[in-house]
């Protein structure tokens, strides 16, 4: 199953660019845990799949409306 582990690398080394952290808004915790709900039953643990979230959300345009998964 290639998805589970492209959602590893993805999640990781985004979080490498990113410095591991991000400041984050409540919107942006809205959208990321959605994301991790949408998300969960991927085959990840629930760290992996936050960072991926996370990643994503920081990748997306403040003014997008639609989900970032």
């Amino acid at each position: 199953m290639k998805l589970p582990i492209l959602t590893l690398a993805a999640g990781l080394a985004c979080n490498a660019f990113a410095g591991g952290s991000a400041r984050a808004d409540a919107d942006d915790a809205k959208w990321v845990a959605q994301c991790v709900k949408v998300t969960k039953d991927e085959g990840q643990t629930v760290e992996v799949i936050t960072v991926y979230c996370t990643c994503m959300n920081n990748k997306m345009s403040s003014n997008e409306t639609r989900s970032i998964t």
